[in-house]
């Protein structure tokens, strides 16, 4: 488990870290955003809505924190993205032995025609939904490393809390006290890795791309 855990996901994190610094903060980030979202819609509304715990190992998880912080890394995925890659940044996207490369597709904005199932939707007495928005592909694949970081991420933390109860202990250790320790600091962050690695190696690189750097 330890090697699978920190040697796995170390290579995995250098293979797509060379691909540039953006592929690093961006994913990590939504982790952090994530957790610390959920921290502060747990504590405003949590068992508030729903009085269900959302982890009978973890009681102080509420549903209201896990749903806030959906939509709260959702919004920051989106909106935050193009700013990391814009004009100065290209360090942040470009290969570490190429660090005045040319954009590539996913860094380049393009038009995109909006679904009729939204253009459908009956607000159009409230809100003008245009058939076509102009994004950057990248915002698209934000969105997805968003909801991995949401909704299967924090599965890490779940099964890190249940290691814990099984070994009876509050804590990994006291590095972080009252965060239980360096482990939950870095739990969901390992499912990231993984995550990471496929998907830029399947859907954002083209695997020729992939091989040469």
């Amino acid at each position: 488990m330890s090697l699978l855990l920190v040697v796995g996901q170390a290579q995995f994190a250098l293979q797509y870290m060379y691909k540039g610094l953006f592929w690093v903060f961006l994913p990590h980030g939504l982790i952090m955003v994530n957790d610390i979202m959920a921290y502060f819609c747990g504590m405003a509304l949590g068992k508030r809505l729903i009085k269900r715990p959302l982890y009978h190992l973890s009681p102080n998880k509420t549903w209201e924190g896990f749903i806030g912080a959906l939509i709260c890394t959702l919004l920051f995925a989106f909106f935050t993205s193009p700013y990391l890659v814009g004009p100065g940044l290209e360090w942040m996207f470009c290969p570490y032995d190429q660090p005045h490369c040319q954009r590539m597709d996913a860094f380049v904005p393009r038009n995109y025609e909006v679904p009729k199932f939204i253009l459908d939707l009956p607000v159009k007495q409230w809100v003008v939904i245009p058939k076509q928005v102009h994004l950057l592909p990248l915002q698209i694949h934000a969105i997805i490393l968003a909801l991995f970081a949401s909704l299967v991420a924090p599965f890490g933390g779940f099964l890190a809390s249940a290691i814990k109860r099984a070994y009876q202990a509050k804590d990994f250790s006291g590095i972080f006290p009252g965060h239980g320790g360096f482990m939950d600091r870095v739990d969901c962050q390992f499912m990231m890795c993984t995550f990471t690695y496929v998907y830029l190696k399947t859907f954002v690189y083209p695997r020729s791309a992939w091989a040469t750097n």
